[in-house]
């Protein structure tokens, strides 16, 4: 129900955002819009790790089965309870953007003809190249975004050999001797890890090579976050079809050196593709 509803205000969202103002900067204004949205996901990958992942127990599967039941199902009461806060803050965080919306004034949208025609709305959509290849775009592009960010963290452990990297210091190896180990590995990440200490968010630093993985998809996050900002500056000089051709193939370029590149500059290129995403979903609609 949560995400049927984020979907519907998205989509409503992009369609205000693009007829409440001139047709010629519609573009610049919706990816302008669309700079924010990233903004949640990093905060959803921050609050996983802070309040919820660093919360659960660590015992593997093998210890829990172990374990009497009374005692797993008390693990599994806290574990749920983590959880079910976490969601209750969200719900009443959504709750207040509610009220800002409704008590917030915004310009008033009206149509000659509030007649639906379903058919014939379709119909003329159709016949208009512009929509179709948009629409074919976005198809592709959902599966992209979803492939890059979905394998990003089993890539960088296969490519980084995170398991075996963390495996050589021991059984039980602390935070601070794995963390010491990752910043002599990569030199990007070890200024990461740098930044988390200094900012306090010590919650975010990796204690597995899952953790040590999801770093680059924080990294991908943030340079989705900036490619869309820069984008949207660029559009005042830069026409943005030509801002989306050149990012397209510098996508291209980027995934085929992640398919057959070694070690980090694999690991480099598939966190660039996050990077040319970022123009490419506000811009090509």
């Amino acid at each position: 129900i949560l995400f049927a509803g984020l979907s519907i205000l998205e989509t409503s969202t992009n369609s205000y955002v693009c007829a409440i103002g001139p047709e010629s900067t519609a573009t610049q204004r919706l990816n302008f819009a669309q700079s924010f949205n990233p903004f949640g996901a990093i905060s959803g990958v921050i609050i996983s790790q802070v309040f919820i992942l660093s919360k659960l127990n660590t015992m593997a599967a093998s210890q829990r089965a172990a374990l009497p039941a009374d005692e797993l199902v008390r693990i599994q009461g806290l574990e749920l309870k983590v959880l079910s806060l976490t969601y209750v803050v969200i719900g009443l965080v959504m709750a207040g953007l509610l009220l800002a919306i409704y008590f917030t004034r915004m310009p008033k949208l009206k149509e000659d003809d509030k007649r639906l025609d379903f058919p014939g709305t379709f119909r003329r959509l159709r016949k208009n190249p512009n929509y179709v290849w948009a629409v074919t775009a976005q198809f592709f592009y959902v599966g992209a975004q979803i492939a890059v960010w979905s394998f990003i963290i089993r890539y960088v452990m296969q490519r980084m050999q995170l398991d075996v990297v963390i495996a050589q210091l021991g059984p039980n190896p602390t935070t601070a001797e794995i963390i010491t180990k990752l910043r002599n590995l990569e030199p990007i990440a070890a200024g990461f890890y740098n930044f988390l200490e200094w900012a306090g968010l010590t919650a975010l630093l990796p204690r597995t090579a899952e953790q040590a993985g999801a770093t680059y998809y924080i990294m991908s996050l943030i340079a989705f976050v900036l490619g869309r900002f820069i984008c949207t500056g660029l559009m005042k000089f830069v026409k943005p079809r030509n801002l989306l051709t050149a990012l397209a193939l510098i996508a291209v370029v980027c995934c085929l050196t992640a398919i057959y590149g070694q070690g980090f500059i694999g690991v480099y290129t598939l966190v660039g593709v996050s990077g040319c995403m970022s123009l490419m979903f506000p811009t090509y609609l």
